[in-house]
């Protein structure tokens, strides 16, 4: 028997099983990509955060800070989102078949993913301050801004936990903040309050420094006799640079957060195919933050790949030397 999810949506929570029985196109196919993207989001997350601890801690400044505090949330929820599509595969199926499951996975995942999505607009209100209006604050504002960011998510997850406004969400891959209950639509209203207001400030602080930047560098040509060539390639590179950033985060975040929106006003608007065609962009967020870490940051990533070398180097010697061994 399978439970229309368009049934007095606003008063009555689906059960886990009945949400599993309406994911489409079947529920083979999002917990797979979750736990490829999951696996992969980590692989990339964990030799960052290593390499970075051990050869960069003492000289990052406080965007890098960031930054890497974001890479490590990123790599947590990589490893929940992992964890839940292999725990809810179908010959598993664990979390629909324990509850507690799910609220260890809300408690992995969007606390992890919604602060992440928070800091995106920290990070880039402190790069325009510093770029655009020379501010630079001490770096334990932006960390009690972040501060307050991660309570946020925390009170969330708390409230819709003790309230069991928690469930299977229709892509089949993940628990979440249930619209169906009081709770689960509060908890959503202050998430997309909040990752919309960090989204209004990436892409105002962006757009900002791009501003900046085409103005300051014709202003210094023309000061300085510079190379007007060299000067325009810099320019260019710091604008594709920046729009990169912020397309990506737009992309992968925006199509989510849309639909949530509307979906407050009309939960049925958010199905089981729209949830199919939505989440896949905010699970990839994941990866493309640890890859826009290392592309802004040349050192890293070639420790990185030094560190990465040197390990499959040693794998390559342990194999051999056991090979030998057993000859």
């Amino acid at each position: 028997m399978t439970f229309s999810l368009s049934l007095d949506p606003y008063n009555v929570k689906p059960s886990d099983i009945e949400v599993y029985h309406e994911i489409w196109p079947n529920p083979w196919v999002m917990p797979i990509f979750m736990l490829l993207i999951g696996s992969i989001a980590f692989l990339l997350g964990f030799p960052i955060l290593f390499v970075v601890h051990k050869y960069f801690r003492k000289e990052l400044h406080i965007d890098l800070q960031m930054g890497l505090f974001m890479v490590a949330l990123d790599t947590a929820s990589s490893l929940g989102i992992a964890f839940g599509g292999l725990l809810n595969l179908p010959p598993l199926n664990l979390m629909v078949k324990y509850h507690s499951l799910c609220i260890i996975q809300v408690f992995c995942v969007s606390t992890t993913l919604v602060t992440s999505m928070l800091i995106m607009g920290v990070i880039a209100l402190e790069r325009c301050l510093l770029i655009v209006y020379n501010i630079k604050l001490e770096d334990k504002v932006y960390w009690i801004i972040i501060s307050v960011c991660l309570s946020i998510a925390v009170a969330n997850d708390l409230m819709v936990v003790c309230t069991d406004s928690i469930g299977l969400q229709p892509s089949g891959g993940m628990c979440h903040y249930s619209v169906n209950t009081r709770y689960g639509r509060a908890a959503y209203i202050i998430m997309l309050f909040t990752s919309a207001g960090s989204f209004c400030v990436l892409i105002v602080s962006y757009c900002k420094i791009v501003y900046n930047r085409h103005v300051t560098s014709r202003r210094e040509q023309l000061a300085l006799g510079l190379d007007p060539a060299k000067v325009k390639r810099e320019t260019n590179r710091t604008t594709v640079k920046l729009l990169s950033i912020l397309v990506i985060n737009l992309v992968t975040n925006l199509p989510y957060v849309i639909t949530q929106i509307v979906g407050l006003f009309d939960p049925t608007y958010y199905t089981p195919r729209v949830a199919f065609f939505t989440v896949p962009f905010l699970v990839l967020s994941l990866w493309w933050n640890s890859v826009i870490y290392l592309g802004l940051n040349e050192k890293i990533y070639i420790k990185l790949k030094e560190t990465v070398n040197e390990w499959r180097a040693k794998y390559v010697r342990n194999h051999l030397d056991r090979l030998n061994i057993s000859l």
